[in-house]
């Protein structure tokens, strides 16, 4: 037997079409909104500012967030196991011993991996406390020559500034070179930057636009990168310098003009 559907058992049929649909899309929103959240990186190109939720990763040359393991891309130097760590958080932590490489020394546990033979951006977060002269934590660009660049966190009573700082440390074309720029701040992101003649070097702490360091003419390019941390003396009375990383990222370079560099506090020479 047939029956003829009345026109309001079809409006009522409609309504429910429709609320389905309105819930299912709901639904389908926050699911794509809940996804995009779990892809947010920390550094954000397109404003040159550091947020807490940035814009998410594209064009990533290679990342490294440290859960659970290291991406196999990276290389020990002088490895001690019993002085590295994935913490519960899933930060990288490398405890300092007293040897630099930048000093030509055999640095204990010296993670590094061959920087591209491109413009690239390099950046990391870290948090790290140094107490005594010379501790450090941070991003170290060298090659096999005994050129590099150590852009890091640290401490240096016996330096021009006078304790603790953001430190730009190189030797590029055979003499040593040390800008600093005053903070107490504990947690911190860097970044430098590789275009064909120059390297520039940034810092933010936490949340904010980025600081200029330097903006260097250097049309040789380096071949590896590593997250150095270091004591880089025997004066710290026990206390070993401990840098917390909690990720690293290169990326494809993008350009922009840092501010002219202060020089109060830049030394050259033998120190």
């Amino acid at each position: 037997m047939n029956h003829v559907r009345s026109a309001p058992h079809k409006v009522f049929v409609r309504a429910a079409f429709l609320r389905v649909a309105y819930y299912l899309g709901i639904f389908t929103f926050f699911a794509v909104c809940l996804d995009a959240e779990t892809n947010l990186q920390k550094f954000e190109p397109e404003t040159n500012s550091i947020t807490g939720a940035s814009a998410i990763a594209q064009n990533l040359v290679f990342y490294d967030d440290f859960q659970r393991q290291l991406n196999p891309a990276w290389t020990w130097e002088n490895e001690d196991a019993s002085r590295w760590q994935i913490n519960s958080n899933g930060w990288l932590e490398i405890t300092g011993g007293d040897a630099s490489r930048a000093l030509g020394a055999a640095q204990l546990n010296l993670l590094w991996m061959p920087v591209p033979q491109a413009e690239w951006t390099i950046t990391t977060r870290l948090e790290t406390q140094p107490l005594f002269d010379y501790q450090q934590a941070g991003l170290l660009l060298f090659d096999e020559a005994g050129r590099y660049l150590a852009l890091s966190r640290g401490y240096c009573q016996e330096c021009v500034l006078g304790g603790n700082g953001i430190f730009l440390e190189h030797n590029l074309a055979g003499e040593r070179v040390r800008l600093a720029f005053p903070t107490e701040a504990t947690d911190m992101y860097l970044m430098l930057i590789q275009t064909p003649d120059s390297i520039g070097a940034f810092y933010a702490l936490q949340t904010g636009p980025w600081q200029s360091v330097a903006n260097l003419q250097n049309s040789l390019p380096f071949e590896r990168v590593g997250l150095s941390v270091t004591n880089d003396s025997r004066w710290e009375e026990g206390y070993d310098v401990i840098g917390k990383f909690d990720f690293f990222e290169i990326r494809p370079s993008f350009h922009q003009t840092p501010p002219p560099l202060p020089t109060y506090f830049q030394q050259t020479g033998n120190f």
